[in-house]
C-alpha cells in the first residue's frame, strides 16, 4: 500500500465519465449580504424582505452568480480531488438558472469528466524513486532546490516549442543552433530561444505569450 499522502487524483487516475458529488453548502442570510457587498449588486430581490415578499418568489432569493460561484467552490477547489490535475477555470457553456436558491437551501454539485486534455502546465518530478505530479512553477522550483530531475512528455515539449540544450560534441564546442537563410536564426528559432529564457527566469506569463505565438506560426506552415 502506498503510504505517500495523496491530496487528490492524478491525471492517470481520471477517465471520461468519471463522476463526483460535492459536499453540501447551506445558504445563509449572511451569504446574500456578503455577496451583495462584494459585487455591488444590492437588488431588492436579494436584500429587501418587503420587496421580495411581494415578488413572484414570495421571499428573498440568492443572486444567480452567488449560486454559480459557490458551485465552483464546492467542486474540486473545496474537495481537492482534482487539485493536482485541473489547471484553470476556462469557461462555461449553456449554463442556465432554472430554479431560485433561497436562504436555508442546501446546495450540492454533481459533475463528471466529459473530456481529458493534456496541458503544457504539467510536469513530473522524481524524488528517491517516487514520482510526483506537479505544475511547472512548483516543479521547477523544487527541481532547482533539490537537484531533482524533471520529466515532461515529449508531446508537451513540442507544444510548448521548448528545445532542450544541445549535447556538447566530442570536439568540446557546443553545437550551434540551426540557421535560417543567410546564416541568421529565423523568427521561430528566435521565439523558441526567448521562450526558453522566459522559462528559466520563471516568467510564465511571458512564456505563455511566446508559446502561443510559436503555435500560431507553426499552424500557418
Amino acid at each position: 500500500m502506498d503510504d505517500q499522502r495523496r491530496t487528490g487524483f492524478r491525471y492517470s487516475d481520471l477517465h471520461v465519465g468519471m463522476a463526483f458529488r460535492s459536499p453540501g453548502r447551506t445558504i445563509t442570510d449572511a451569504d446574500l449580504v456578503g455577496f451583495a457587498g462584494l459585487t455591488g449588486d444590492h437588488s431588492e430581490l436579494h436584500t429587501s424582505d418587503v420587496y421580495a415578499k411581494n415578488s413572484q418568489f414570495g421571499r428573498r432569493v440568492a443572486h444567480g452568480m452567488l449560486g454559480l460561484a459557490y458551485a465552483h467552490g464546492l467542486m474540486w477547489a473545496r474537495t481537492g480531488e482534482l487539485r493536482e490535475t485541473a489547471v484553470a477555470f476556462l469557461g462555461i457553456s449553456d449554463w442556465r438558472f432554472i430554479e431560485p436558491i433561497f436562504v436555508g437551501d442546501t446546495i450540492f454539485v454533481n459533475y463528471q469528466i466529459s473530456e481529458l486534455r493534456d496541458s503544457t502546465f504539467y510536469a513530473k518530478l522524481m524524488f528517491d524513486a517516487q514520482e510526483v505530479d506537479a505544475r511547472p512553477s512548483d516543479a521547477i522550483a523544487l527541481a532547482v532546490r533539490f537537484g531533482s530531475p524533471i520529466f515532461v512528455a515529449e508531446k508537451v515539449m513540442d507544444e510548448a516549442g521548448f528545445l532542450p540544450d544541445a549535447e556538447e560534441p566530442e570536439g568540446g564546442e557546443a553545437a550551434s543552433p540551426a540557421k535560417g537563410k543567410e546564416g541568421k536564426p529565423n523568427k521561430l528559432e528566435t521565439l523558441r530561444a526567448a521562450l526558453k529564457e522566459a522559462v528559466e527566469r520563471e516568467d510564465y506569463e511571458k512564456a505563455a505569450q511566446l508559446r502561443d505565438e510559436i503555435r500560431n506560426i507553426e499552424q500557418r506552415h
